[in-house]
């Protein structure tokens, strides 16, 4: 055929490559399946079929997203899409911009994802293609629920099911009701959600779905717990978990053993809910990918660390306050590393290629990514005497496990993340200075309890306060804050009573923060570890009607006390060679006064200011800067804060780009307008501009 001189031979070919590489991905050939999508696109160029050159280019972008490498299949994505302009092919612009909302969903770039589905939408609408249109809204009404726009997401889930109904596609309408019911969840009308739920789960068993068959009894036993139905609720959590028997499936099995947990330790059974919330954690923590969760994601990532609440709570209960302690800082540690598993692609080192085990550590966990995405797609039920994914997926995992037990001087930072050994009590008292007192806090349900350490102390204050006050303080804080973006005038005329206000509310949180743990912070220094909403808070500020928390101690803060030993124990490069990169602009106006200063401080430092100060001169000098100090406007992105970024002098620096720098000094400072701040996540979940530089 590639000899022949027809067009008709040469699309042949085309064809027949596409679905080779199609076959090749289904056998678990996953490069090959690349090579052939690439060998079908050169084909097709080479003799003018630019048609196909675009879909096999799509069919590559598709695999990239599969992998969980979201910023390639975006990039190819945007040339496929430009390309089918150009060829006036609606439909697959169309296409285009339908995959792309879907991994903004995935990037939590829901706003975004909420555009481009509205944009593919109007085009299949127009073109008649139902199908597309209804996945268009459905897409819509997740980006909207994401953001609490409860209105809009359901009017856009029900457009959907209404096409997908008046189509006869049950399987999805299932997908939209259980997005539905998650919906009347969050608005506490539980008995609709439990029947939206269960309804869902029926046509996912008639339709060989388990896995989200068991998702949705797993939700429809949550919406019975909540009425306080137990009996239909622990029905509700075994049936979920007998219908995933023999399937590998943790992300749902996690789901049901805490359900059942929780279920028994109501009823008293303490030590089996104990067993149970362990099996769930142990199902959780054995995803070594970064599945893509579909209409499971929403109540995956809810509920997702709530085993962790429950099994630090029956610790506490049971007086065990050190393992308690323990269960803490593996929900903190979980938490970060889910937050790298979203984005593995851009935060791995960039010496990656220079280490064949890191690199095939990379290939692993991509190609875990297709094999826990393909057990949970829609129409991809395989019989349960089908073992062959399944074993795929399990020999993978152990050889990942068995490399990072390996891994030893080539660390990457994910790859250091996954083999952390999470430290006892004792650990973190050796680790700690004579000097310091380690105060962690987290939540239970709505309370803050607060895990207070030194060298030779351990103790724990429980309820401390509630979210709800706390949140009430910090509103009021940041209200107040927020009024000098008024008019100087305002400001010099109000200045003391802004003062006064702004104090109020440190003193509020001052007042249930400190004052209950005071007396036992009797060292000079002091390391909060926050969880929640105190990430929010500014504790070297808070007040205590006369002094500020800065004026009696040193104050500082971790994202856990496991990543503080990390740190700690990193080999410091000390060298009189500092870096100093300097970017002045209209908002950030004294900037150049600040390198001034900087000069007399830092007399061997090196200094790059405006235009020069570009990321090369970053990658060059950074890896030996004793101290490094980056002076730049910055921003801060609350939607996805790992797309904050700061502004050099020829490119903006995002964390990914941040994460991926080789450094090793003893101070790194960023001074912006913005990098202190943070956005809460799912879980521990803060997600500042400063933490690529916490590792």
């Amino acid at each position: 055929l590639e000899n022949r001189d027809d067009t008709q031979a040469h699309a042949s070919l085309a064809s027949i490559g596409l679905n080779r590489a199609y076959v090749l991905t289904e056998m678990n050939r996953f490069d090959e399946a690349v090579q052939s999508f690439q060998i079908t696109k050169n084909h097709c160029e080479r003799h003018g079929l630019s048609l196909w050159a675009a879909i096999a280019d799509r069919g590559v972008s598709q695999m990239h997203f599969r992998r969980g490498n979201y910023s390639t299949a975006l990039r190819i994505l945007e040339q496929v899409r430009r390309r089918h302009e150009q060829l006036d092919d609606a439909r697959r612009v169309g296409l285009c911009d339908m995959d792309r909302a879907e991994i903004y969903l995935e990037l939590n770039l829901f706003d975004d994802a909420a555009d481009i589905a509205a944009r593919a939408y109007d085009i299949f609408q127009r073109l008649g293609n139902r199908y597309e249109t209804a996945m268009c809204l459905t897409y819509q009404g997740i980006a909207y629920f994401k953001t609490s726009k409860d209105e809009d997401a359901e009017k856009a889930l029900l457009a959907a099911r209404e096409i997908f109904v008046n189509e006869g596609n049950d399987l999805y309408v299932a997908v939209v009701d259980l997005w539905r019911a998650q919906l009347l969840t969050r608005q506490q009308q539980f008995s609709a959600a439990q029947e939206l739920a269960q309804r869902s789960a029926e046509i996912f068993e008639r339709q060989q779905a388990p896995a989200r068959a068991a998702n949705a009894r797993v939700l429809s036993a949550q919406s019975f717990l909540e009425l306080e139905e137990r009996t239909p609720a622990l029905r509700e959590a075994q049936r979920a978990l007998d219908g995933i028997e023999g399937y590998h499936a943790p992300w749902v099995s996690y789901q049901c053993y805490n359900t059942l947990g929780r279920l028994k330790e109501l009823n008293g059974s303490i030590d089996e809910a104990e067993q149970l919330y362990m099996k769930a954690i142990d199902q959780m923590e054995s995803l070594r990918g970064n599945i893509r969760l579909d209409e499971m994601r929403l109540s995956f990532g809810r509920d997702k660390y709530q085993v962790y609440e429950n099994i630090v709570n029956l610790k506490l209960t049971k007086n065990d306050t050190r393992a308690a302690f323990q269960f803490v800082e593996r929900s903190k540690s979980r938490t970060l590393i889910d937050l790298l598993e979203r984005n593995l692609e851009t935060v791995w080192d960039t010496g990656v290629d220079d280490s064949p085990r890191l690199q095939r550590i990379r290939k692993i966990r991509e190609e875990l990514n297709i094999f826990y995405s393909r057990l949970n797609e829609i129409g991809a039920a395989r019989p349960t005497g089908d073992t062959a994914t399944q074993e795929e997926i399990a020999r993978r995992e152990q050889e990942l496990v068995e490399l990072l037990r390996e891994v030893g001087s080539e660390k990457s930072g994910w790859a250091t993340l996954q083999s952390m050994k999470i430290p006892d009590v004792e650990e973190v008292q050796a680790m700690l200075q004579a000097d310091e007192v380690l105060v962690e806090y987290y939540t239970i349900g709505d309370r803050f309890q607060a895990f207070i350490i030194s060298r030779n102390k351990f103790e724990i204050v429980r309820n401390l306060t509630t979210t709800s006050t706390v949140r009430t303080a910090l509103k009021g804080f940041t209200f107040q804050l927020s009024k000098f973006h008024l008019q100087a005038a305002y400001l010099e005329s109000h200045a003391q009573l802004l003062l006064k206000a702004i104090q109020y509310h440190l003193r509020e949180l001052y007042r249930h923060l400190i004052e209950p743990i005071q007396d036992k912070l009797d060292r000079p220094s002091l390391i909060f570890v926050p969880h929640h909403v105190l990430h929010y808070v500014p504790f070297h500020a808070l007040y205590d009607g006369a002094n500020y928390l800065v004026d009696a101690y040193a104050v500082s803060r971790g994202a856990s006390a496991s990543v503080l030993k990390i740190c700690r124990e990193k080999k410091i490069q000390r060298t009189e060679q500092d870096l100093v990169l300097a970017v002045a602009d209209e908002m950030t106006p004294h900037i150049n006064e600040e390198v001034a200063a900087l000069r007399a401080l830092l007399p061997k430092g090196l200094f790059f200011v405006g235009r020069e100060a570009r990321e090369d001169k970053l990658r060059r000098y950074g890896p030996t800067a004793g101290k490094l100090h980056i002076a730049a406007h910055g921003i801060f992105r609350a939607d996805n804060p790992m797309f904050s970024s700061l502004k050099l002098g020829d490119s903006w620096l995002n964390l990914f780009d941040i994460f991926n720098l080789q450094l090793g000094a003893e101070l790194t400072v960023l001074s912006a307008c913005e990098t202190g701040m943070s956005a809460v996540w799912e879980g521990d979940e803060s997600i500042p501009c400063r933490q690529p530089l916490d590792r």
